[in-house]
């Protein structure tokens, strides 16, 4: 069972309609989206992204990483972490909402 809901209707996000959704929830420019910085405020948008396009949208890492130029395992951790903090922390929890609300 397909649990992806845009997928279910006919209309996928494209990667950079989720980039700059992620970017407006978390009010970053999108420029710094792919910045090689690790601090919080451009870290955890970047992570959101990933473990959306890797757990929702099925891409793979590969093509992920490409949208940057990172590492396919950078978005491995990425998305490990982005799962962790959906767990656990209730400020990242209300920023993904917002960032699913937006690509409604």
């Amino acid at each position: 069972m397909n649990k992806n809901v845009y997928a279910a209707v006919g209309m996928m996000p494209t990667r950079e309609t989720i980039y700059q959704a992620v970017c407006k929830a978390w009010e970053i420019p999108r420029e710094d989206l792919m910045l090689h910085r690790r601090n919080r405020e451009i870290v955890e948008p970047r992570q959101a992204a990933f473990y959306y396009l890797y757990v929702e949208m099925r891409t793979s890492p590969s093509l992920i990483a490409g949208d940057g130029d990172f590492n396919h395992s950078t978005v491995n951790h990425a998305v490990k972490v982005a799962s962790n903090l959906l767990q656990t922390c209730k400020a990242f929890q209300m920023r993904y909402n917002l960032f699913l609300s937006l690509l409604k």
